[in-house]
């Protein structure tokens, strides 16, 4: 093993081996230290929202009709067509 990766094993072996406390910290992020979350300020542009999930139609009951298919009992009444209202200006 060349000489180099032996000092760094040594090196690293003596961290490992080192107690927690006596650890000191690599970098401190200012936000850790406070005691409540900092929320970071919103961007001026939101992100697009999520397109919204697909609407599922729950089926139909069996007792319910058909379509296009009249039930016993009950007269089909059609509709006059409407004449077109005309629209004076």
């Amino acid at each position: 093993m060349p000489v180099i990766e032996q000092t760094y094993y040594l090196m690293l072996r003596e961290r490992l081996s080192r107690p927690i406390e006596n650890i000191k910290p690599s970098h401190v992020n200012r936000s850790s230290q406070l005691p409540v979350p900092v929320r970071r300020r919103a961007r001026s542009t939101p992100p697009p929202a999520a397109p919204p999930p697909p609407r599922r139609l729950r089926p139909l009951p069996d007792s319910a009709p058909l379509p296009g298919v009249s039930q016993p009992g009950r007269d089909y009444i059609p509709f006059k067509a409407l004449s077109p209202i005309p629209l004076s200006d």
